[in-house]
């Protein structure tokens, strides 16, 4: 097995030097580029415009391509919408901050789910600039030989008065300290620079991401190194290999020295353990995995539980259902994990509101990397950027009166001919929340369970309710869905707490 946690044949992704290390011709280089770019303009439009195929039509909100570039973070809802009813049941191409992207009807999804064409991977990686060094957490999931997909599929799976909050910031503490706990074990955990790093750096990266598109496709390459958060980005990763390195190498240190004296080798069961025995030998860079880990699930685990906060507090009663049923639960078989199980009315409720709020209303994205026919003769040509539209969750032919939240919908389906999709980690073309296919979230098992245990603990000691005049709607970026930041809650512990989980 690797001895490093520093692999030396891993490929450098960025061939452009730092400016510190060209001086004066880096400005230089900068100028030539700013040149070449303006010369090239044209024939850079050309060929934007051919990744349009015209064979699909073209919605503008605006009327203006350009426009609808500048108006996609706040109007792309609208966008969507605008097609759907133009063009019901069909493709339409959009103008996304990228440029041409195809959205597919949600009957399309079973089609797309499983083709090896139409490639994830490509798009996470021409998404964040071709994993650029500053982005190459955000690119882990897309190796080719998939060991994220494999480790998470295998192994994851005091006052009484009132007070008010915006939960924005606590849930987030509580998700990067559950997950670091559950998947890097007692040494990060409890380490305040590595929690931090976790939640700054997504934050971080994102609002990187789009600065970079602001700026002409030719100069990112240059520019991303005079760019400030990108600066930060970079120092966050290096921040990150004096935190994790030594640990990684520590326990492989560990593992040699007992394996050459006939000793049977030491396991960690965490996240660190289970890449470095699923590699079996082969090259990666464990820094970056759990980086990937951190981007990819304490996010989008925070987004859902604080939505699901927010409805709970907009059903009054809710929470005392919530409660008894786990108290139920845990009468009958005590607290473990198959108590989860147990707990359906939970997970509907944490279904229903990511079936009303999904992450993002465009899922499933996909980069054709060469010309694909669908069994429908649907054909996407190579080069084209695509989502599917999760406009299946609002179908009034699947689900009753579905623009309602109706927190026992899916506890009712466990009793009819729908009970392999009544869970929340089901996922289908009418539930696409985490995905679905191919590239489902591979964590969703995980997630799921860590959040039925963080409001188990919620439901048994606190009582809260939005605040006077405090809304909890969710707030449009892009395509994206993200619950509001600054929706107020009043919580309160509860006087009594019928059951200690910290005890049982």
């Amino acid at each position: 097995m690797n001895s490093s946690a520093f692999p030396t044949n891993t490929p450098a992704v960025d061939t452009v030097p730092h400016p510190a290390e060209i001086g004066a011709k880096g400005y230089a280089l900068v100028f030539s580029l700013l040149m070449i770019a303006v010369t090239c303009f044209g024939h850079v439009l050309g060929v934007f415009n051919k990744k349009r195929d015209s064979r699909f039509p073209l919605v503008l909100y605006t009327g203006s391509a350009k426009k609808d570039m500048a108006a996609f973070q706040t109007s792309a809802t609208a966008m969507v919408e605008k097609g759907r009813k133009e063009h019901p049941g069909k493709p339409f191409f959009i103008i996304n901050d990228m440029g041409p992207y195809l959205i597919l009807p949600p009957h399309l999804v079973n089609d797309i789910r499983n083709i090896k064409t139409l490639n994830f991977q490509m798009w996470l990686k021409d998404y964040f600039h071709n994993g650029a060094t500053e982005f190459e957490p955000f690119v882990g999931a897309s190796r080719e030989d998939e060991l994220f997909q494999r480790v998470a599929r295998k192994r994851l799976t005091k006052s009484l008065k009132w007070f008010e909050y915006t939960l924005s910031s606590v849930a987030l503490d509580v998700i990067a300290r559950v997950s670091s706990k559950v998947l890097l074990g007692d040494e990060l955990c409890r380490n305040e620079e590595w929690l931090e790093l976790t939640k700054s750096y997504t934050v971080k990266g994102f609002m990187a991401v789009e600065t970079l598109k602001q700026k002409h496709r030719l100069l990112r390459p240059i520019l991303k190194w005079f760019d400030p958060m990108c600066q930060d980005l970079r120092r966050s990763i290096d921040h990150a290999r004096r935190l994790i390195g030594p640990v990684v190498e520590e326990r492989r240190r560990n593992r040699s020295e007992a394996i050459a004296r006939g000793e049977k080798a030491p396991v960690f069961n965490d996240a660190i353990d289970w890449f470095d025995l699923e590699a079996d030998g082969k090259p990666y860079d464990p820094v970056l995995i759990q980086m990937t880990i951190s981007v990819s699930s304490i996010h989008s685990t925070m987004d859902l539980m604080l939505k699901t906060i927010y409805r709970i507090a907009e059903h009054p009663g809710l929470a005392d259902e919530l409660r008894q049923e786990l108290l139920d639960a845990v009468k009958v078989d005590g607290w473990k994990k198959t108590t989860l199980y147990e707990l359906s009315l939970l997970d509907s409720v944490l279904k229903e509101t990511q079936r009303l709020e999904p992450l993002s209303f465009i899922t499933m994205n996909r980069f054709a990397e060469m010309d694909t026919t669908l069994p429908d003769g649907t054909f996407i040509p190579k080069g084209v950027r695509l989502g599917a539209d999760t406009g299946f969750h609002f179908s009034s032919e699947y689900y009753d009166d579905p623009t309602r939240f109706d927190p026992y919908r899916f506890v009712r389906w466990r009793k009819t001919e729908k009970e392999s999709l009544s869970h929340l980690v089901s996922t289908s073309p009418h539930a696409m929340g985490f995905g679905h296919g191919q590239h489902s979230c591979p964590g969703r098992f995980f997630a799921a369970n860590e959040l039925k245990v963080i409001f188990s603990h919620l439901l048994l000691k606190y009582e809260w309710k939005l605040a006077e005049g405090s809304s909890a709607a969710s707030l449009p970026l892009g395509v994206r869905v993200a619950a509001n930041p600054a929706t107020r809650v009043m919580v309160r512990r509860r006087p009594v707490v019928e059951l200690d989980l910290d005890r049982c």
